[in-house]
């Protein structure tokens, strides 16, 4: 007998290839973005920007997508806004690939913590997540391209 009713792994099935291919896509313009600035072809933009700001707009971005609901973000920011030139397009890649991982790897009631001090004439940035981090093994080559 023909049932209408699709079984759940068959709905499920779609989603999961559109995920994986969203992931893919974005592994592709990571290393071709990778390419571009080793091969000194891609231009930075830099601009003043306020980074406590934008980092909260991109944490902002994940619970406005609904992509993190039970992750908690923690900000320690030192106050003033720490003014930086950056470009804004590379360096939000930046955050949002450490948050991926992080998320990607955090336990079951994850807690992310993202932190800016001034040093220096500088701005040190740090990420700190509860995932189950990088192997001592592994940790040589943590620059390395692959």
């Amino acid at each position: 007998m023909y049932s209408a009713v699709k079984k759940p792994e068959q709905t499920q099935k779609p989603r999961n290839t559109q995920k994986h291919t969203e992931r893919l896509n974005a592994l592709v313009e990571d290393l071709l973005t990778l390419s571009r600035l080793e091969g000194r072809r891609e231009q930075l933009d830099h601009e003043p920007v306020a980074l406590g700001t934008l980092l909260r707009e991109i944490l902002a971005s994940y619970r406005d997508a609904g992509v993190a609901p039970a992750v908690r973000f923690e900000l320690n920011l030192e106050p003033g806004g720490l003014p930086v030139r950056v470009d804004v397009t590379r360096i939000t890649q930046v955050f949002e690939n450490l948050i991926d991982n992080a998320l990607k790897y955090a336990s079951h009631d994850p807690l992310i913590e993202i932190g800016a001090r001034a040093v220096a004439g500088r701005v040190r940035v740090w990420m700190k997540d509860d995932g189950i981090g990088i192997p001592a093994r592994d940790l040589p080559y943590i620059f390395e391209r692959f």
